[in-house]
């Protein structure tokens, strides 16, 4: 896996305020399983990235191809910022 792909999962939880722990339970993996996402060491599998996406409130696609484009990226974390706040 990519350093930038490794790099939006890690942005991803992030932005949402999550633990990697708190993402594996909402998920249903284990913590290990993140961070080695994160680490670039592993990819999710199709069931996990369908998963990751629902979690993260947006289609597959959108978080296949999220942060390929600098602008999208900042837009996308600041709408997830902004819904884990009122959460």
């Amino acid at each position: 896996m990519s350093t930038a792909t490794a790099k939006k999962y890690r942005e991803l939880r992030e932005a949402q305020g999550w633990s990697r722990e708190e993402l594996a339970r909402k998920i249903d993996r284990q913590t290990g399983d993140v961070e080695s996402w994160e680490n670039g060491d592993s990819e999710p599998d199709e069931e996990t990235h369908a998963r990751l996406a629902d979690a993260y409130g947006m289609s597959q696609d959108a978080l296949r191809h999220y942060g390929n484009f600098e602008h999208h990226e900042e837009r996308e974390t600041d709408k997830m910022q902004r819904r884990a706040e009122r959460n």
